[in-house]
């Protein structure tokens, strides 16, 4: 936004900063702000002169949205947002299906035999508990003291399940993580808002200091020239 001719125009940055906030921190982003603010007055001035008929005017939602969109903070955020979902999504693996496969061959003894054995288990979130299951078969012969590797014909099928009475029963490490990670999660997307929140409300700031300034220059303009 302009005020009088387009290649006059005033700035003036009115900054006021509690003894209380980071001084630096608070630096920083007003001045980021504030350089937002003067490089889409120059964009604005640049469209009005190349089109006359349909000035272009600095609105404070394209400076506000701009601001929460480009800051430097808030993009570290957007990343350390992304970076507690992969945590999230890691530690959720430990509760996944996990499936086994084995394969013995004795054919290089005097006995010939040999196994396979398919199983899975599944640890769940509740009471330490989980399920397991599987499936095996035996081929040809095995010695005596390897009998429990021989099935029956069709296989042997399995399946069963435990829970924790004591330890673990309430909580353990892997259930902690995932808490954890979820409790981050939420953490940073809190302080995103919040630093959002605070942008906004700088931006605005920001934007009516100039506008003010504008108006003000607007004013000397007519005693001027009226003069």
């Amino acid at each position: 936004m302009s005020y009088g001719d387009n290649s006059m125009v005033f700035h003036l940055i009115l900054i006021k900063i509690p003894n209380y906030l980071n001084m630096k921190t608070k630096l920083i982003k007003i001045f980021f702000i504030n350089f937002l603010v003067f490089f889409s007055n120059n964009f604005a001035i640049a469209k009005t002169t190349e089109n006359s008929n349909s000035p272009k005017k600095l609105i404070l939602d394209e400076v506000t949205k701009s601001a929460i969109t480009n800051y430097p903070e808030i993009l570290k955020f957007y990343e350390k947002i992304e970076t507690n979902k992969g945590k999230i999504l890691q530690n959720k693996g430990f509760f996944d299906i996990k499936l086994k496969a084995q394969y013995q061959d004795k054919t290089r003894g005097f006995y010939d035999g040999k196994i396979s054995d398919y199983s899975f288990e599944k640890q769940n979130g509740i009471l330490g508990s989980k399920i397991y299951g599987g499936y095996r078969k035996s081929f040809d012969d095995f010695a005596s003291y390897d009998g429990n590797y021989n099935t029956n014909s069709n296989g042997e099928y399995r399946l069963g399940g435990s829970i924790s009475l004591l330890r673990n029963r309430e909580i353990d490490e892997f259930r902690l993580d995932l808490f954890n990670s979820k409790l981050s999660l939420k953490e940073a997307e809190s302080q995103l808002e919040k630093l959002k929140l605070d942008i906004k409300r700088d931006a605005i700031k920001s934007y009516y200091n100039w506008l003010t300034a504008g108006h003000i220059f607007k004013t000397y303009r007519i005693y001027r020239d009226g003069k």
